[in-house]
């Protein structure tokens, strides 16, 4: 999944910006107001996000991607996280695609 973002300031709270709330999401990190790509599992949660925080009102290209062994982001066409997948599956899908 991927999109053209321009974040209008830092969060004060986390901010879901496309996926599936629940299972598969991109949202901002409230600790450091990074981009952060999140799986929701049975019993567990994993994520990755980028070490940098973001910058209001710079457009930037996000980029989320889960190969069935890795999921990575990807920020303006460079790999900024990743990491290895769970065995466990992902929580069940209650909600529709969304977009903030």
């Amino acid at each position: 999944i991927e999109a053209w973002i321009t974040p209008k300031d830092r969060v004060h709270d986390n901010k879901h910006v496309f996926g599936w709330p629940g299972p598969s999401s991109l949202f901002v990190r409230i600790e450091d107001s990074s981009w952060t790509y999140g799986l929701s599992r049975t019993g567990a949660f994993q994520f990755v996000h980028d070490s940098s925080p973001l910058t209001p009102l710079r457009r930037v290209h996000v980029a989320t991607v889960r190969t069935g062994k890795e999921f990575r982001l990807y920020v303006d066409g460079q790999r900024v996280a990743g990491n290895l997948e769970h065995d466990s599956p992902l929580k069940p899908q209650r909600q529709p695609f969304s977009l903030s």
